[in-house]
């Protein structure tokens, strides 16, 4: 029974890391989002109720970015994961755009993960950039 549970779980390790095996992580942050090769805008405002509207751009510097891009919002409250969801992008100019709101309790430890999965076309596949969220709102 116990060698059952262990193999069970070394093969769910496994299976997590292949998933992840050719994905370079690049966290951003404001002192090198200017430097990475997708141009990355990132700018904040309170809402009237108090939560934080983020609006994030994104254009290629290079090649022009897919279409099949994905972003998502992972909100954490200490140890919990509260919730991961997709985000919906909005087409502007010659890139994309994420519009998303978090109430500031949970900007400490959230982030914003980014994505463009076209095949192999793409010089950006395989890398994931994100940020933690009170990176960006600092300022408010």
């Amino acid at each position: 029974m116990l060698v059952t549970r262990i193999s069970i779980l070394l093969a769910m390790v496994f299976t997590a890391f292949w998933a992840e095996a050719g994905s370079f992580w690049i966290q951003l942050n404001p002192r090198n989002i200017s430097s990475q090769p997708l141009a990355f805008k990132v700018k904040t405002e309170r809402n009237p109720k108090g939560g934080v509207v983020f609006y994030v751009y994104i254009e290629s510097k290079e090649a022009m970015l897919s279409r099949n891009l994905v972003a998502s919002l992972v909100v954490t409250s200490g140890r919990k994961q509260i919730v991961c969801v997709d985000l919906e992008k909005k087409k502007c100019d010659e890139g994309v755009r994420f519009v998303f709101e978090v109430a500031p309790k949970y900007l400490a430890q959230s982030k914003f993960q980014f994505k463009d999965v076209e095949g192999s076309q793409s010089p950006y596949m395989g890398e994931v950039y994100w940020f933690f969220l009170k990176d960006f709102a600092s300022e408010l």
